[in-house]
């Protein structure tokens, strides 16, 4: 079980965790993930300098936004990311984190391991490199490997694996990943849904989507202790957090858990969506977008700072979040049930 909805009522203190989305270049082609990654394409040209993106998270930060990822596309190509990291660093945050799939050599990584990031966040499905190739599309599964070994030794590491029917949706390769961590003397691993509802994404839902709750059973019976928790903020999907022999900790985020959704979402065609209101991304040409599947709603906060209006977006973007509803499993299942039956009238 995870959490009931009269665990998670209003509250008026809700502040996400802010998303920086530097670029929304890759070099990968991942089968789960969609041209632009976390938000949409947004051309090199158009990408924010790193003064301007510590400028628009100054404002986010002002109004007790404290928790920040750094992530994309991939962060790592962009050639100016220690200079964004160390202005970053200036701001009073409590928590900078980093998400990559891609280290480009071992200078790179040696400048990561030495900057004002808290945790590297590594992206990683699996360490079997024919599942690799099927996900990835490349054979570089080794190369990268020897970089999270590296890092691991030097500064805190989490891994976050998608898990995918049919791929890796299995006992053998969850223990497989655990071991693996272990053998580094432990970190953090979370294991997400697949988010079956973007409609970039090139699988169908039917082909990727996968119940975990294999995964939170299995590895109940397997735990020292486990809860129920929710991201920084009091948002997202409600986690379990289990604590593993080895120095071992697992986060399982699942739709199944159940959602906010806010004030944008319930005239949406959308509603109620797999992702619902989680985190507050800044898109790399400075815009803030609440909604994972639409841009036709994003907040110009790099327009507002550049043409010196009064700051009012936000505001606007944070009252989406401090005034989000829970909605259960049971909630989600019901109202997806009458949009179907009203769509046969």
């Amino acid at each position: 079980m995870y959490i009931s909805d009269s665990d998670l009522l209003n509250n008026p203190t809700q502040i996400p965790q802010l998303r920086i989305v530097v670029t929304s270049r890759c070099l990968h082609s991942c089968i789960y993930c969609r041209p632009g990654g976390e938000t949409f394409p947004v051309p090199f040209f158009n990408e924010m300098t790193p003064k301007q993106i510590a400028l628009c998270t100054e404002r986010l930060v002002e109004k007790g936004v404290n928790e920040i990822k750094i992530t994309g596309g991939e962060p790592l190509l962009r050639n100016d990311i220690f200079e964004i990291i160390g202005l970053l660093n200036k701001l009073k945050i409590q928590h900078l984190e980093l998400i990559t799939r891609y280290i480009k050599d071992k200078e790179q990584l040696s400048r990561l391991l030495s900057s004002e990031i808290n945790i590297l966040n590594f992206s990683l499905d699996t360490v079997s490199l024919p599942q690799w190739k099927q996900i990835m599309g490349n054979d570089n599964l080794l190369n990268y490997l020897n970089f999270i070994e590296i890092a691991a030794k030097k500064k805190k590491i989490k891994i976050n694996t998608v898990i995918l029917r049919g791929i890796n949706d299995n006992i053998s390769d969850v223990n497989n990943l655990i071991t693996y961590l272990q053998n580094m003397g432990g970190g953090t691993i979370k294991f997400l849904d697949y988010i079956s509802d973007i409609p970039e994404y090139t699988p169908s839902e039917n082909q990727l989507s996968s119940n975990l709750n294999f995964l939170v059973d299995y590895l109940e019976d397997k735990s020292l202790a486990y809860e129920t928790i929710t991201a920084a903020g009091g948002l997202g999907h409600p986690m379990k957090k289990i604590k593993l022999p080895g120095e071992i900790e697992i986060l399982v985020k699942s739709a199944d858990a159940g959602a906010f959704y806010g004030d944008i979402c319930f005239s949406c065609s959308n509603y109620p969506c797999h992702d619902a209101i989680m985190a507050l991304r800044l898109t790399p040409d400075g815009k803030l977008q609440r909604c994972l599947r639409r841009n036709d709603n994003l907040l110009d906060i790099q327009g507002e700072i550049f043409h010196g209006c009064e700051m009012t977006l936000v505001d606007k973007a944070l009252d989406t979040y401090r005034t989000a509803r829970f909605h259960t499993r049971n909630e989600i299942l019901q109202l997806r049930q009458k949009a179907i039956d009203n769509e046969k009238i």
